[in-house]
């Protein structure tokens, strides 16, 4: 799992900071976290990312071990590592770069062909209608046309 994500990684992230007690066991998902991060397949995804790790006293182990993540537009994700699995945090974290991405192709059609997707929304809101009408009616009672 970790090598289909570890390409893309980054990708999208302008900031990775993990912070964590290096001497809790719960701290595990949040150490093999940033491990990954600073592999070379992830820092080539995003050379711009900075990926930081915050280390707490042994004596402060009352804070949870956490992942924070910056993305390019802003938003952040903060993610409680004590209960999950690396895998599951960089699944995620693939899943939102991949909404970006997108949202970004979207943004580029507009763009480049303003009015068009407008135009389709309009006709998809009514299409169901005309669509779904006709083939409910065939289907409840074949006689009707």
């Amino acid at each position: 799992m970790a090598e289909v994500y570890a390409h893309s990684m980054l990708k999208n992230l302008a900031k990775v900071s993990v912070e964590f007690c290096a001497f809790d066991p719960k701290a595990r998902a949040a150490k093999e976290f940033l491990g990954r991060a600073q592999g070379k397949a992830a820092r080539a995804s995003n050379p711009k990312c900075e990926v930081q790790s915050v280390s707490h006293s042994t004596l402060n182990k009352t804070r949870p071990p956490l992942v924070r993540v910056t993305f390019e537009d802003g938003n952040e994700a903060v993610f409680q590592t004590k209960n999950l699995a690396v895998d599951g945090i960089v699944q995620a974290i693939s899943n939102f770069s991949k909404r970006q991405d997108i949202g970004k192709v979207v943004k580029a059609f507009e763009k480049a062909n303003p009015g068009y997707l407008e135009a389709s929304r309009k006709w998809d809101a009514r299409a169901p209608e005309r669509l779904t009408a006709g083939v409910v009616r065939k289907y409840i009672d074949p006689e009707v046309p």
